[in-house]
């Protein structure tokens, strides 16, 4: 009995090292942090974010406020703070709420509210431990 408790054990660790040879990476946990903004902008803006998530699922959040100079500042949603993957873009829109500025783009998009909104990847960095954007006015 012990020879084929044994055999199972062996079958195991060779079918293990069968698919490392093969380059196939054992589960990882992924990194992520949580998203802060920072409203370096002498006006009152609204922001979207739009982040990838630790299911690595998209998804589109809005409308967070912010007043001129506001930040950094963690986003929650729903009572939860928003993370972002650390190995994944984060993408945004906002807008002054007088709506003379706008941060749009081409670099992806997403739907809130029944509106399509081009976003723009986030120039990111990381500070106190968080995914930080920074946005400030053009010619600012």
């Amino acid at each position: 009995m012990t020879k084929a408790i044994h055999r199972v054990g062996l079958k195991a660790v060779l079918a293990s090292v069968l698919l490392a040879g093969l380059g196939v990476p054992p589960a990882i946990a992924q990194e992520s942090r949580e998203i802060a903004v920072e409203n370096r902008c002498n006006r009152p803006i609204r922001v979207l974010i739009h982040h990838a998530d630790q299911t690595r699922s998209w998804h589109p959040h809005a409308w967070f406020n912010f007043a001129a100079g506001e930040g950094p500042t963690a986003l929650t949603s729903d009572g939860v703070t928003l993370r972002q993957l650390t190995d994944h873009e984060l993408y945004f829109y906002a807008e002054s709420t007088d709506r003379r500025l706008v941060w749009e783009g081409n670099d992806s998009a997403t739907t809130v509210g029944g509106q399509s909104y081009g976003l723009v990847k986030a120039n990111t960095r990381v500070q106190r431990g968080r995914t930080q954007v920074t946005i400030s006015c053009p010619g600012a």
